[in-house]
């Protein structure tokens, strides 16, 4: 969806160019940990009494289902039960 006039659209990109390379770095770590937050209170929002591992699981998929396939998102799951219980 693209509901922003091209007037504003070009004054916004020449706003975020001015900005340094490390200040553009971190306005997107930034955005990343909101939705991050969004995100997990979703989650628990759903499944209140939800356990850490499987919290991170559930996060992992929201943010990325469409990025792996099947076999290699089982692969990912377990790697993180694996290390969870290490550091448990």
């Amino acid at each position: 969806m693209k509901d922003t006039i091209p007037a504003i659209e070009k004054k916004f990109n020449e706003m975020l160019m001015r900005k340094s390379n490390g200040e553009r770095l971190i306005m997107g770590c930034e955005m990343f940990d909101d939705a991050m937050q969004i995100v997990k209170s979703s989650v628990l929002n759903d499944y209140p009494d939800m356990d850490n591992i499987e919290l991170l699981k559930q996060i992992f998929f929201r943010f990325y289902v469409n990025d792996f396939s099947e076999s290699n998102m089982n692969r990912i799951v377990s790697a993180l039960q694996k290390r969870h219980h290490e550091e448990t």
